[in-house]
This record gives structure tokens, sequence and C-alpha cells, in this order.
């Protein structure tokens, strides 16, 4: 399988609903913790969460764009020490 978001075939897979999936992945709060559970583990072993850490990160419902050197404390210590705060 392509490494591709596809909701539908998540949706399909977790026995969940098109618009809980999408819910989870945008990080809406208003979700179930077994749902965002089943959701993230299916959306992972699809490949489709690959290399998302480069570049985004998801702390309590929020999401965090940062360049790479953001989350590693040796490149970046000023980025890294904000996402550390906000965490």
């Amino acid at each position: 399988m392509d490494k591709r978001l596809k909701i539908a075939e998540i949706a399909s897979r977790t026995q969940l609903s098109i618009s809980t999936v999408s819910r989870v992945l945008a990080g809406k709060a208003n979700t179930s913790e077994k749902a965002r559970v089943k959701v993230l583990e299916c959306a992972r072993s699809l490949g489709v969460m690959d290399g998302l850490a480069a570049g985004r990160l998801l702390l309590n419902g929020l999401m965090v764009f940062a360049p790479q050197r953001a989350f590693d404390e040796r490149s970046d210590i000023f980025y890294y020490r904000v996402i550390q705060s906000v965490s």
C-alpha cells in the first residue's frame, strides 16, 4: 500500500466512521481515547504516519509545525525549548 493517507481505508479497518477517523487525525478533542488509539495504530501500520515527526508534532490537541532541527536539542536549542514548554 502506498503511504498516502486513506481515511476510508482506516475507517474500514478500525470499524469507525470516516468522520471519527478524520477528527482523530486532525487532533480534535471530541473523540474517545479508544478510538484515537485504534486510528493511530492502524495509520502507523499502513505507513501513513511515517515521517510526520520530521515537521509536525501533536501535543494535547495542538499541531506544532516546525523545522526538523526544532525536535533535536543539539540542532536548535531555542526551538527545542519552545516545543518542550508547549508540551
